[in-house]
């Protein structure tokens, strides 16, 4: 059976002029799970999205700059960085198209927070300005497999499904997280201060987003998160 097709469209950056990327660590996991990775650019036109879509096996939406806080009715704000208007139209299209196409979506930090866009919920623009914490959720400043907090997960979830753990240690480079859940997910895990960690739709087959980068971690239960993704693609071909 060939390799299932992962969708993902890629990240973008203002420094040194504008540029379109996906650092390698996201493409090392899917690959290492079975799965074959198709980057995107930019399309726009509904006959290019189409033709994105009925490649796909799976999507995954992963980290980068803010989402624009007019896609989930908020004001711009100074703690806002980098927003990218195109990509956002993008992710959310894709995201709506593989809901209806019942394929695989698995979301990376900012790609957790699209998903909940997408499904109407909102975010705190700014956690450390808006969301009262101790747990230090921003941390750039350490190694990207740096743990920085555990996560508690909910019983009776997809997420609980794919670990023995009722608390694993994460990750934690966003500054910027969930505020209102979105219409139909659920919050699979949780951070000790009680800001949601990860998501799901229980109506699809695979619908998954953390708030973590497991794609960094050497650790069984993020192998999993990917292991599953990769799998679930694979019923769909």
């Amino acid at each position: 059976m060939p390799r299932p097709i992962i969708l993902m469209p890629s990240a973008s950056h203002p420094d040194h002029g504008p540029r379109v990327f996906a650092n390698v660590a996201y493409v090392r996991a899917i690959e290492d799970a079975g799965g074959l990775v198709w980057i995107t650019g930019r399309p726009e036109a509904e006959s290019e999205l189409m033709q994105l879509m009925e490649h796909a096996d799976a999507l995954l939406l992963m980290g980068g700059s803010d989402v624009a806080p007019e896609c989930y009715k908020k004001n711009m704000c100074k703690h806002v960085q980098d927003p990218d208007p195109r990509r956002d139209q993008l992710e959310l299209t894709l995201l709506s198209r593989a809901r209806d196409k019942r394929i695989p979506i698995l979301g990376i930090c900012r790609g957790l927070q699209t998903m909940n866009i997408g499904y109407g919920g909102s975010l705190y623009r700014d956690i450390a300005d808006e969301f009262n914490t101790h747990i230090p959720h921003d941390g750039h400043e350490y190694p990207r497999n740096h743990h920085s907090h555990d996560v508690s997960i909910a019983p009776n979830t997809l997420f609980a499904r794919l670990t023995s753990h009722a608390q694993i240690p994460v990750n934690s480079l966003h500054h910027q997280g969930i505020h209102t859940l979105g219409n139909g997910l659920i919050a699979s895990a949780h951070a000790p201060d009680g800001l949601i960690e990860a998501i799901e739709d229980p109506t699809l087959p695979f619908a998954l987003g953390v708030q973590w980068h497991p794609e960094e971690l050497d650790d069984s239960t993020s192998r999993e998160i990917f292991r599953a993704f990769i799998e679930a693609a694979k019923n769909r071909q």
